[in-house]
């Protein structure tokens, strides 16, 4: 049987920490205190640890004889049974609950890189191939923004959200946290402008033809990416207008990652051209 994190004997007298950011606060429960410093060292990006206030959401995270448990509010999240598999689960919940709260900020399932001074961003949810993506570019010289969330703001720019990569040897073996600096690759400090948003998927023997996508068709691909949609309505609609009105918007299925960085590269110098046409 599951334990109940609201009854449960194992958070009797459980202290919390809290993390705010993007103006969310979300709050930690745990009872044992070496635990608590780790999770305490494991802030996700953009976000620190604060005092103690009225919280979004609370993650319960705690440990019975043979496994740990992650709470989010009542929820089970996961029950890993190793001390490095709860502390890489404790990270990606904690990133997504803050996606999921983001009030600032509209957080797109997507990896994104920047180069020539705008940002690309590559919406799609997990297994779609979005890291090869980045790694490779950033290999290539882009500059590295995330691996698996776009954090956008109303102007239409995207901002750092620079966690490690979470690369995959294959795709049935399990991620490796990856900094980009083992790429060689640098982590962008300041937000750019989306200058253009590529809907790809991998798939074996694909061609790349890219399609133009129109604003509508584009502002829809986003949308079906975005994290607080229903949440957060009104700025979820005026953070992807603002991405629509500037960017450019291409869809195709992909083969290998490696040889399309040349392809993506031309599509990017492509929407600088027309934007120097337009001035």
């Amino acid at each position: 049987m599951q334990p109940d994190p609201s009854m449960s004997a194992e958070l009797a007298g459980a202290d919390t920490i809290f993390f705010v950011g993007y103006g969310a606060r979300i709050g930690v429960r745990f009872v044992d205190s070496d635990l608590g410093a780790q999770l305490a060292a494991r802030p996700s990006p953009g976000t620190r640890l604060a005092a103690p206030g009225k919280v979004d959401r609370t993650l319960s995270v705690f440990h019975s004889s043979d496994r740990y448990w992650i709470y989010g509010d009542a929820e089970m999240k996961c029950q890993p049974e190793r001390l490095v598999d709860l502390l890489d689960a404790f990270d990606t919940h904690l990133r997504a609950t803050f996606a999921e709260f983001s009030r600032r900020k509209l957080f797109i399932h997507a990896g994104v890189v920047g180069l020539y001074g705008k940002a690309i961003i590559f919406p799609g949810k997990s297994l779609a191939g979005k890291t090869t993506l980045v790694a490779e570019l950033v290999k290539a010289g882009a500059t590295y923004f995330s691996d698996e969330y776009a954090v956008l703001d109303d102007q239409g720019r995207a901002h750092p959200f620079a966690k490690p990569l979470s690369l995959r040897p294959s795709r049935t073996e399990r991620q490796r946290e990856t900094p980009v600096e083992a790429l060689g690759g640098v982590a962008a400090r300041k937000a750019m402008p989306v200058g253009l948003v590529v809907l790809t998927r991998y798939s074996h023997g694909a061609d790349w033809a890219p399609q133009t996508l129109s604003t509508a068709e584009g502002a829809l691909a986003i949308m079906a990416n975005t994290i607080a949609a229903r949440r957060w309505p009104s700025l979820a609609v005026s953070v992807i207008g603002a991405v629509a009105d500037r960017a450019r918007f291409i869809r195709s299925d992909r083969g290998e990652a490696r040889g399309l960085i040349g392809k993506i590269v031309a599509a990017m110098q492509g929407t600088e051209e027309r934007a120097d046409l337009a001035r």
